[in-house]
């Protein structure tokens, strides 16, 4: 994982006309613990495994592509684009 420098840069805000609501579509049934609903490809490098502890370990930032199954993935963007109650952050990095 390629270590990225900056912090928090200025917030776009996503164009607001009318209050969205969304619908859930996707149930949580995999169990209590977020372990439940990662990727199971993850745990497949162990280098991989060691650069994500290190990172978090030194307080950096550690994007983790991919972590979630497909299917939570999927229904938390769709539950985030459905909604206007948060602001994009496209600058996160510069």
């Amino acid at each position: 994982l390629p270590k990225k420098t900056g912090g928090f840069g200025t917030t776009t805000t996503k164009t607001k006309t009318k209050k969205k609501t969304s619908t859930p579509t996707y149930t949580l049934n995999k169990g209590p613990s977020i372990q439940s609903y990662l990727n199971p490809n993850l745990f497949t490098n162990p280098s991989t495994l060691q650069t994500i502890k290190d990172r978090i370990r030194n307080g950096d930032i550690c994007v983790i592509r991919n972590a979630f199954i497909p299917e939570l993935a999927e229904a938390m963007y769709t539950e985030l684009d459905t909604t206007d109650t948060w602001s994009l952050n496209e600058d996160y990095f510069e």
